[in-house]
């Protein structure tokens, strides 16, 4: 499975990846911080700006870094996009004035989350596995295009085939995330009682309003007018955001939901239920995510 891993951009083990796992550990959060945690290609970036919109209602000061222009064209990461917690981020986010915006596809087990203590709330992002596999593909082939580079298309469904192969049996990510019900069932089981809110990222597409208010009342701010929700749901739209947020955005998709059933075969699709349906026999409580839709 190393070569699989190899070939797809996956770390094999003893790669500095483990070195970031114990710079996460050392991370210091805040009561007023926000954590967007996701597998990745769930819609984080969409979730962080919605977030920025519901906080900079509050915030009067223009020079907080939530206020400041986001990237564009031609300038670097900003704090208002979220903090991605990853390599050496103690001190950025030590510099960073609250209310904080985080991010991270690390397991739950990897942060400083020890106890409830001055802990920050956390927003889990859930995408069907089947969509998510398939966008991470597409992201594979933007970023290593000498590792993806395919004459036909009888030769790229074959290669997804296989990519999707590694990631249900868990060997994707080493030491990343792998396993999609892996991940999740860490933030399910929220051993230390941290303030979570569970989110499935087919909602926000499909009910953006409702997702919205309930995320606004989850932070703790009062509640908003329908025509407040509306003006937040419009500049957070893939359009408006492929404008705001510049090159950030040319990597990401519309998120099609089920534009797997065009991509996957049979195979493929039946090996990924069959691992979600084992996830839910456990009897885990799936936090009302109603997860059984996703094999429905």
């Amino acid at each position: 499975s190393s070569g699989i891993n190899a070939e797809y951009g996956g770390h094999p083990k003893g790669h500095k990846g483990n070195l970031r796992r114990r710079d996460v550990k050392q991370v210091q959060f805040r009561p007023d911080d926000i954590l967007v945690a996701s597998f990745p290609r769930s819609g984080t970036t969409w979730t962080i700006e919605i977030l920025r919109q519901l906080h900079i209602r509050h915030i009067a000061d223009r020079n907080h870094p939530l206020w400041q222009p986001l990237s564009g064209a031609d300038k670097p990461k900003q704090a208002n996009e979220g903090i991605f917690l990853a390599g050496k981020v103690t001190e950025k986010m030590e510099n960073t004035e609250s209310p904080r915006l985080l991010k991270t596809h690390d397991y739950l087990k990897d942060m400083n989350m020890i106890t409830t203590e001055n802990n920050c709330k956390i927003i889990l992002v859930v995408r069907d596995p089947k969509d998510l596999y398939c966008s991470i593909f597409e992201q594979c082939k933007r970023r290593k295009p000498d590792r993806f580079t395919m004459e036909h298309e009888e030769e790229e469904f074959r290669k997804l085939q296989e990519f999707i192969a590694t990631f249900h049996t868990g060997k994707r990510y080493s030491p990343g995330p792998s396993n999609w019900a892996s991940y999740i069932q860490e933030y399910l089981e929220n051993p230390h009682n941290i303030d979570i809110f569970y989110m499935k990222y087919e909602d926000l597409k499909t009910k953006t309003a409702q997702i919205i208010a309930q995320l606004n009342t989850f932070i703790g701010y009062p509640a908003m007018s329908p025509e407040e929700i509306e003006e937040i749901v419009r500049l957070t739209s893939y359009d408006v955001m492929k404008t705001t947020h510049g090159p950030v955005m040319n990597a990401k998709t519309k998120g099609v939901q089920g534009s797997y059933k065009n991509r996957l075969s049979s195979a493929s699709i039946a090996a990924i239920n069959e691992n979600i349906a084992k996830f839910i026999n456990t009897g885990i409580d799936d936090k009302g995510l109603n997860l059984k839709a996703y094999i429905e």
